[in-house]
């Protein structure tokens, strides 16, 4: 006696064009590729105590801190580098000031402060802060 029922379904035409591509690149029938696939997702949220698409919004999420996270490196490099190339201008200026070249000095000091505030401003941009109530 067969203990497994009949239990036909109605798919969407392309989910069932993605999965009948995935039965054959697997070598199996479509019918095995699905009882694959919720095994899987009974495993899978029997393991974690997890809905499955709790999990998938929690990888979505980590995902996008991913990205977030890559963007502010990018930044960070930016404003390195700008510190950087500040700190050797303002290196040259000590080197050409004396008592003749102090406007030289002060001019290269408020230029890096502008590049300075302009850097922090940038940072506040990226990490606004919370407003603590």
């Amino acid at each position: 006696m067969n203990t497994i029922k009949p239990f036909p379904t109605r798919l969407p035409s392309d989910l069932r064009s993605y999965l009948e591509d995935k039965a054959n690149t697997n070598k199996r029938s479509l019918n095995n590729e699905l009882v694959d696939r919720l095994e899987v997702t009974k495993v899978i949220e029997t393991i974690t105590h997890s809905d499955l698409r709790e999990i998938i919004n929690d990888i979505l999420k980590l995902d996008s801190y991913k990205n977030e996270l890559e963007c502010t490196r990018n930044e960070l490099i930016k404003l390195k580098d700008s510190y950087d190339s500040l700190k050797s201008e303002l290196a040259k200026a000590f080197s050409l000031s004396g008592d003749t070249n102090e406007d030289i000095v002060r001019m290269k000091m408020e230029r890096a402060l502008n590049h300075i505030t302009s850097g922090v401003e940038e940072l506040r941009t990226i990490f606004p802060q919370k407003n603590n109530q």
